[in-house]
């Protein structure tokens, strides 16, 4: 099912739909394609430090307007967000996971968060408002690899 959610990432699909598409799927894979596309929609959206509405997003704002459309409410900082959820290791992430990362100005701290769209082998992507705006990047980008410092999962928290 991960390879599939690549497809409905694009346009936004309710809950019903996807619990529909196949019954035997676990409901947080639902949630996860729900949520992402979501997130998809605000791709573009410009970044603004401090923003969490759609006229303008910081990376933890983007997050947490994200989920706050599915009743759940995260912290307003990336630090904060990540003690909020289940610690991850690398190789358990999943689609709707959060994923933290060093700052620009102090990698060894947390100051950059992402929502994780797709889970390869070796790689994940995830959306996120950088500041260029929020926009889909890639773990194996040098600038994220070296400065990936933890994941969360807070689906679990949603209530379909």
């Amino acid at each position: 099912m991960r390879a599939q959610l690549a497809d409905y990432s694009e346009e936004f699909i309710d809950y019903e739909t996807l619990a529909a598409y196949d019954d035997d799927q676990p409901k947080t894979v639902s949630m996860a394609a729900t949520v992402i596309g979501e997130a998809m929609k605000y791709l573009g959206t410009p970044y603004r430090w401090g923003g969490k509405t759609p006229a303008g997003f910081d990376c933890a704002g983007f997050v947490r307007y994200v989920y706050s459309r599915f009743g759940l409410t995260l912290s307003p900082s990336a630090p904060s967000q990540s003690k909020e959820g289940v610690r991850l290791k690398r190789e358990e992430l999943a689609p709707g996971d959060l994923v933290f990362y060093g700052g620009s100005r102090n990698t060894k701290a947390i100051g950059h968060v992402g929502l994780v769209t797709e889970v390869g082998e070796d790689s994940f992507k995830f959306i996120h408002a950088s500041n260029t705006g929020v926009r889909v990047s890639c773990s194996t980008e040098p600038y994220y690899k070296a400065r990936y410092i933890c994941a969360c999962r807070v689906i679990d928290k949603v209530q379909p």
